[in-house]
Formats: C-alpha cells, sequence, structure tokens
C-alpha cells in the first residue's frame, strides 16, 4: 500500500497509480483497494469488490502497454476529512507495434475514504471521450490509424528516423506528443495551440520558447506559425497549403525567405 496517502500527496499517487497500471504493473492499484471497491470501466462494465477485481488479472493482461502522457490529477471537495476525491486526465499512446492508437483524453475519477489502515480506493470511474468500441475491438480507437501509419510509411521511405517525443512543462502540466504527427502549431498571445494529426493541444508557453523544442523539419513561417515541412502541400505567393488543406499566411517580406526556407526542408 502507498505508504502515508493523505490529501497532500494524492494527486501524486494516483498519477503514480495509473501510470503504472498502464505500465502492466497493477500492484500499487492493488495496494490500495477497498475490500468493496466499485469500479466502472469505459463502456459501463462495472466490477464490485478488490476479489472480482483482481481475478480479472489472473491471467494476465488483454491490453499492452501504454505510455500515459499530458498526465493532470486535481483534488476534488469532498466536504469530508474522512474522504478523498481525485480527478485526472491523461492520454495513452501504445507501441506502434501494437497496431493500436488512442487518441484524446481518458477521464477518471478515484474516491477514497479513511479505514482502519488508512486510506483505501473505494470508488474508481475511467471514460473515455470516444466510449463506442468498433467491431472486435476491445479499447475505444479514433480513426487516426490510418493517418498514422500513413506518416510513418513517408518517414520510412524518405530514408528518415523517426523524431523523439518532444516532452515540455509549462505551469502545473507536462505535455509530450510526437513531433512527427504535428500539422503546424498556431500561437495567440503566450497561449500556443498544437495542430496534430489525431488532436489538439493547448500549451501555455510562448511560441519562440516551444519553437526551440522542435526538430530542424519546422519552419517558422509567421510570427504566429510553426509549420512541419513534411506536411507542406503548396507554397505559393503569400500563403502555405497543408495536405489536410489548412492554408497559413507568409508576410509578404519574408516571402522569399520562407519559400527558399521550406524548400530547403523538404529537400
Amino acid at each position: 500500500m502507498i505508504e502515508k496517502f493523505s490529501e497532500e500527496n494524492a494527486c501524486d499517487a494516483a498519477r503514480y497509480i495509473m501510470t503504472e497500471y498502464y505500465r502492466l504493473n497493477v500492484e500499487p492499484f492493488f495496494s490500495v483497494l477497498s475490500q468493496n471497491c466499485v469500479w466502472i470501466l469505459p463502456g459501463g462494465q462495472i466490477v464490485i469488490g478488490a476479489e472480482a477485481i483482481r481475478a480479472m488479472f489472473q491471467d494476465g493482461f488483454i491490453m499492452p502497454p501504454f505510455q500515459a502522457e499530458d498526465v493532470e490529477f486535481d483534488l476534488l471537495n469532498t466536504g469530508s476529512p474522512e474522504q478523498i476525491g481525485v480527478f485526472g486526465t491523461y492520454s495513452l499512446f501504445s507501441d506502434v507495434k501494437s497496431e493500436m492508437i488512442l487518441a484524446g483524453k481518458q477521464r477518471v475519477t478515484m474516491m477514497f475514504r479513511k479505514e482502519k489502515d488508512g486510506f483505501r480506493l473505494y470508488h474508481l470511474h475511467a471514460s473515455n471521450e470516444w466510449d463506442e468500441l468498433a467491431e472486435g475491438e476491445i479499447f475505444p480507437v479514433q480513426i487516426s490509424r490510418q493517418t498514422y501509419h500513413y506518416v510513418q510509411k513517408l518517414l520510412q521511405e524518405s530514408g528518415r528516423a523517426p523524431n523523439r517525443r518532444i516532452i515540455i512543462k509549462a505551469e502545473n502540466a507536462t505535455y509530450s506528443f510526437d513531433p512527427d504527427m504535428v500539422l503546424y502549431v498556431e500561437a495567440i498571445g503566450k497561449v500556443c495551440t498544437v495542430y496534430m494529426m489525431n488532436r489538439t493541444m493547448v500549451i501555455r508557453q510562448p511560441i519562440t520558447v516551444l519553437e526551440t523544442q522542435f526538430p530542424k523539419q519546422f519552419c517558422r513561417i509567421h510570427r504566429s506559425y510553426l509549420v512541419n515541412c513534411r506536411f507542406v502541400l503548396q507554397v505559393e505567393r503569400y500563403a502555405v497549403t497543408l495536405i489536410n488543406g489548412t492554408v497559413l499566411p507568409i508576410p509578404a517580406k519574408r516571402y522569399m525567405e520562407v519559400r527558399e526556407e521550406i524548400t530547403t526542408l523538404i529537400k
């Protein structure tokens, strides 16, 4: 059991339990279970009791290991010192070899109550932005898999190795993503929106700071836009068109400079 579980470390403990679970390590999860814990899984399945929950794993995991990224946990106001509640969101990414990508956020609510030997988890509710399951699937999957593999195919054909994931720490959150999935970044003031093949991500950092974290195939075409040149379909006077149809502006005074830079990066 997690030692000295309290309101002060509840968010860190919950983050640890869930990230380890997706690494296929259930021991931290099992260590905090109340005997009559209720677990509501994505899709509405309900499992009642610590014994029944443990029995679900007696033959091992039916899912591949996942990386939990963009993990954020916050305390819930329970109004009682005998109960601690946390609410968390995170994204899951499986290994490419598993042929599965889970896009978007998963949400989880964890409720702990004070028992004789400390706080125990008595209610766990996990849900996804997409609860519908495609035929024959166990986990909800956004239809971005085809696009992802298309990107990987382009990288393989070009002889370029995929880039390492970018990790950015901003305020109280840590963001992690694959730069090869990013179409472009848009800045409004000191807040950036990262537009990817399968989702968007808002990061409270100036684009000048973010820009330094991206690999060489990204071009700053405008004070407000950073573009992945691998997805540029066309460069015409004062505009760039991406493969998804997005058209982004190029300042007139920088057109020739940007065009030359993009051409060099594409080659």
